[in-house]
């Protein structure tokens, strides 16, 4: 019996690879090389993000040899394009903190004065994400990563994997109450299908690498564990030669299915701004929710937001089981910066116990979530 799955196994295999190879299609094998890293080179990408229930329609196809895949930003209403610019890292204000990089990419915010850059490490056998640094007008921030993320392995090609995982630790002292939270992150990739992709900006044999992050909360109260959960995200990256990734699509925070149909985030490669009607699409924005800081936070956080229109708002805090826990401000707002603090209460003035909580914002018919921790 078991010979006799291995050799319809194999025979599968090669009918798979005789269809792809009538369709014209050929696995491909990605090198640094095929990611450019030329100073001053531009690019363009279109970004759908909606963090409201359910989510965005999606159809992220199938794993396996011989795919098919065509994303179009006209599918994906609302969003904007993104413009990236690399640049020689050095060259930066925040070139003492990512002395090893090779490249970063310049990005600036559609909607906000905000500036960002993401910087790179690449060698023959990998590609290393470092970190990212911020610029505001009241303030400049840079995050390193340790370890650096591995974005890629070389040579990549179908069934290359690689995993990644750490820890970090967070103490808070309080009238002789210990409180601990243990963050640990494992992440696994797979090349899990290989194909051609169609996009604005072009149509290329690829691979698709599937990322999964899963990120364990542990808090331990004086040393003793009493809360844990954990949250999957699974990402799906397109990388083609001689482009690097093309398209990406992100799934809602807690998915675990692999087969997701609808997603959090999704990212197509333009050609440029005007294939995709830019200025209409981003009229449709009502607002952008920041971070709230500190975070996590002890005993109260602040959570700004923008309104580029004049709304009706609305921003509550929810647990995690999604029972509202309170609301912080509601009616119309002018279009213009605002802010709120939350100082870890429910609605009827009561301290809520340490945890992940939820603080979202309905801005008219749209809304967005975010995430913050309380530690008591």
């Amino acid at each position: 019996m078991r010979r006799f799955l291995l050799i319809t196994q194999t025979v599968v295999v090669l009918a798979v690879s005789l269809i792809a190879a009538e369709k014209g299609l050929a696995q491909i094998t990605i090198t640094s090389n095929d990611f450019p890293v030329t100073i001053g080179e531009r690019f363009f990408q279109y970004i759908m993000e909606d963090t409201t229930e359910p989510g965005i329609p999606v159809d992220i196809g199938s794993s396996g040899a011989g795919q098919s895949w065509s994303f179009d930003p006209a599918q994906y209403r609302g969003g904007a394009v993104l413009e990236t610019v690399v640049v020689d890292p050095a060259a930066t204000q925040f070139a003492d903190s990512f002395t090893v990089a090779d490249f970063a990419w310049k990005q600036a915010h559609p909607f906000e004065p905000i500036t960002w850059f993401q910087y790179f490490d690449l060698t023959a056998n990998e590609l290393l994400f470092l970190g990212i640094a911020v610029i505001q007008p009241d303030t400049q921030v840079a995050g390193v990563l340790a370890p650096a993320r591995k974005s890629a392995v070389f040579p990549m090609t179908y069934n290359t994997s690689w995993t990644q995982s750490g820890s970090d630790t967070a103490t808070v002292d309080s009238a002789g109450i210990t409180l601990t939270t243990i963050v640990h992150t494992l992440i696994t990739d797979s090349v899990d299908a290989w194909g051609t992709i169609q996009v604005p900006s072009g149509t290329f044999p690829c691979l698709r690498i599937q990322n999964n992050i899963y990120v364990t909360f542990l808090m331990l109260l004086n040393g003793f564990p009493f809360y844990t959960w954990t949250v999957r995200t699974i990402t799906y990256n397109w990388v083609a030669e001689n482009v690097g990734i093309v398209a990406t699509i992100q799934s809602k925070a807690g998915e675990t299915d692999p087969n997701f149909t609808m997603a959090q985030m999704v990212t197509i490669r333009v050609a440029n701004p005007s294939a995709v009607g830019v200025k209409e699409m981003s009229a449709n924005k009502k607002f952008h929710l920041h971070d709230n800081y500190p975070n996590p936070f002890n005993p109260e956080t602040v959570i700004e937001y923008q309104l580029l229109r004049s709304v009706d708002i609305e921003i509550s805090i929810f647990n995690v089981e999604g029972k509202k826990v309170t609301t912080l401000a509601s009616g119309f707002r002018p279009a213009g910066s605002y802010k709120v603090t939350w100082g870890g209460k429910d609605e009827s003035g009561r301290m809520v116990a340490s945890g992940l909580y939820i603080y979202q914002l309905k801005a008219g018919d749209s809304a967005e979530i975010k995430k913050m921790t309380l530690l008591q």
